[in-house]
């Protein structure tokens, strides 16, 4: 700090100082044992008998998901625990949930195609209950424009579904109707044969005001059963269907509650149904903002429009008007879009070393969505385990057993119930089982100065070849190769350019054996700098002269000054005037 003043003067500056240190950047050169055996770390698949007990359809309705129960009732009859279970569910079944019946709790489980498994441990001849909830596709609706048949109005709606349903509840809209009894007929059409169905209590046909103002505008009645239904509405009125328009509109994808796991492209169709007479525009409405805006419809023509999205969970419907003042609005569907990959952190530190023929190997997969995922460990370049299920953001670990003494590389992969894949890093372990006591790297001292030079005594069978990888604080690593060398022998410590730790691994072969031996070292850093002045105090516009020497520390020196007063300079001599009254750091 300097301070200026026509009383009193001190100062004190504050030297920014620039080192630049030459470091020698050496390629790694990779060595690669390779496994012998890998024995399996446990069984956990196994064929449990149980009683699967036929899905139960809930209560349905076009345009929404179907929802299912399914009991499983479990019995352990092997001497042994098990941990998971296997049950068939229809293919393509959405929103997959497993509940404990005795805990009332949901388990985790894995979902691949028409099975879902069931992650849950049961001890010998432990008996167990679940229920299975999944969805199916909706059941969808489209309908005929209404149009004038004589003395009557008349549409058709048509109700289907991939699925086989029953009881699936459906609903239209009316016009405008004072007194609706005996007014509105439903008729089923089988196979070109209509059948009054409007007094028949299987169908439950309802009239509904939905808007309050006494007059009944919707209906709704029960389709006994699907896959494909055609229904036909009479209407004995006078009102001309020219002047009114009935605006159905039927959301066909995404579906409610679909999870999009293969694309951000985002297919929003849906189709329309009015009067011809009417001209309409719709808006498309994505996650409560208006996308698409006056889209032009044509009658019983799908609309199609694709947007990018991204991942997470997103809303959408249409509301559509009519030049003659009609309008409706969807509902609101829910769909989430998941391309993000699992994560998956080692936890076994790199370069470890195991002294026995065996290795813990630990991992943590952490996914944005699903309880459990499939993971699977690679060990030099090859699948070594495959089909771990894990759940999410829990450490698993692995045990490798009968691993040869040798360098191994590793990384894991997971994968979700959406397909997504995740994959680690690389890291390297070692196995050096009944390393003898001859095989050893050992430095002259615990620590050196930054520059200052040391050596390594190495000593080893006769007949050994040595591959020495070093890596340094910031991580620039290297090997040295000693090859037909006489042990024991002295290698030169000149690579002690960056403070910090750093690991020598030193892997010792010798005929058909491997050995891992593992040292490390100390670099301090030993770099002083002083700084002088010619004075103390001093009055504006008076000169200051500064000089900073530097001693330890390898490599070039620069030096950088900061005034204090918005002024810098460099050099290790330098001169300053300070303009005004103050005190500066």
């Amino acid at each position: 700090m300097v301070r200026i003043t026509k009383e009193y003067r001190y100062w004190n500056v504050k030297l920014m100082i620039l080192l630049v240190f030459l470091a020698i950047v050496l390629i790694p050169t990779t060595a690669i044992a390779q496994v012998d055996s890998c024995s399996d770390v446990t069984a956990t698949m196994m064929e449990t008998p149980h009683s699967e007990y036929g899905s139960t359809q809930l209560p349905a309705e076009v345009g929404k998901p179907v929802q299912w129960v399914k009991q499983v009732d479990v019995h352990n009859l092997y001497d042994q625990t098990v941990s998971e279970l296997t049950v068939t569910i229809p293919e393509g079944a959405m929103n997959v949930a497993v509940i404990d019946i005795q805990d009332k709790r949901e388990l985790d489980i894995i979902v691949d195609s028409n099975e879902v498994t069931i992650i849950d441990s049961m001890d010998f001849n432990e008996q167990k209950s679940y229920v299975i909830k999944y969805e199916t596709t909706a059941p969808e609706k489209s309908e005929t424009s209404l149009t004038r048949d004589g003395e009557t109005l008349v549409k058709s709606v048509i109700v289907s579904s991939e699925e086989h349903y029953e009881d699936v509840l459906t609903y239209t809209n009316i016009p405008e109707i004072e007194n609706a009894e005996g007014v509105v007929k439903l008729y089923w059409n089988i196979n070109g044969v209509k059948t009054d169905v409007t007094d028949d209590p299987e169908f439950d046909f309802r009239f509904y005001d939905t808007n309050g103002n006494g007059l009944y505008d919707q209906i709704s009645w029960i389709a006994p059963h699907l896959s494909t239904q055609i229904f036909e509405i009479v209407i004995f009125s006078d009102v001309d269907p020219g002047n009114y328009s009935d605006i159905g509109l039927n959301l066909l994808s995404p579906a409610d509650g679909e999870y999009i796991t293969s694309t951000s492209r985002v297919n929003f169709n849906y189709s329309v149904q009015y009067n011809s007479s009417t001209t309409v525009y719709c808006n498309l409405t994505i996650d409560g903002v208006v996308r698409r805006e006056n889209i032009p419809t044509l009658a019983d023509t799908e609309i199609t429009t694709y947007f990018n999205l991204s991942s997470g969970q997103h809303s959408w419907f249409v509301n559509c008007q009519g030049d003659d003042g009609a309008a409706n609005t969807s509902e609101i569907r829910t769909f989430t879009i998941d391309l993000d990959n699992p994560t998956v952190t080692l936890g076994t530190p790199d370069y470890y070393v195991s002294y026995t023929s065996s290795v813990r190997l630990n991992f943590t997969p952490v996914d944005n969505k699903y309880p459990v995922m499939v993971c699977a460990i690679s060990v030099n370049g090859a699948l070594n385990r495959t089909g771990l299920i894990v759940s999410n953001n829990t450490r698993a670990t692995i045990l490798l057993n009968n691993l040869a003494n040798g360098v191994y590389d590793w990384n894991v992969s997971c994968v979700d119930a959406a397909n997504n894949v995740g994959r680690s890093e690389e890291r390297v372990f070692y196995i050096s089982s009944g390393t003898p006591s001859e095989y050893n790297i050992s430095p002259n001292k615990d620590a050196y100065g930054m520059g200052e030079a040391g050596y390594l005594i190495i000593t080893a069978k006769a007949g050994s070849d040595l591959a020495m990888f070093v890596d340094s604080p910031n991580h620039e690593s290297f090997f040295r190769y000693f090859t037909g060398e006489t042990f024991p022998l002295i290698d030169t410590i000149n690579f002690t350019s960056s403070a910090g730790t750093y690991n020598i691994d030193g892997i010792f072969t010798n005929g058909g054996d491997t050995y891992i031996v593992k040292t490390s070292f100390e670099v301090t850093n030993s770099f002083n700098v002083d700084i002088d002045a010619n004075k103390t105090t001093g009055e504006p516009d008076e000169t200051f002269e500064f000089e900073a020497t530097s001693s330890g520390g390898i490599g070039n020196v620069s030096y950088e000054w900061d005034f204090g007063d918005d002024t810098t300079t460099t050099g290790q001599e330098v001169e300053h005037k300070y303009s005004s009254v103050g005190e500066y750091e």
